[in-house]
């Protein structure tokens, strides 16, 4: 491993440890607005090194929106997290089923 991708990787675990930490003082709602931060800057990192894919790119997108969205709407920002999470989930199934297809040369 790289210097440089140490880096990028120690900073994205010295943002999830600091957010843990300073959870412990603030109000409930700043936990998902953290998560979701910790998520694209994880994508960041991948795009950075050349291996994130369209879908990752769109996921990024949409969680760089989800500040905003909640300082409209509470409902808003959930329906749109619960619609982020659906898409990964339909993503996910799509990979394995893509990988069930492959082992059994269906693929």
């Amino acid at each position: 491993m790289s210097r440089s991708e140490e880096r990028d990787l120690l900073e994205l675990v010295a943002f999830m440890l600091v957010s843990s930490r300073n959870l412990m003082s603030e109000p409930p709602r700043y936990g998902p607005l953290r998560l979701i931060e910790a998520a694209r800057r994880l994508i960041e990192v991948l795009e950075r090194r050349g291996i994130a894919t369209a879908f990752l790119r769109e996921i990024k997108t949409s969680a760089s929106e989800m500040p905003t969205r909640l300082m409209r709407s509470e409902q808003e920002f959930v329906s749109a997290l619960d619609d982020l999470v659906e898409s990964v989930s339909t993503r996910l199934a799509a990979l394995a089923q893509e990988g069930a297809d492959a082992s059994r040369g269906t693929g």
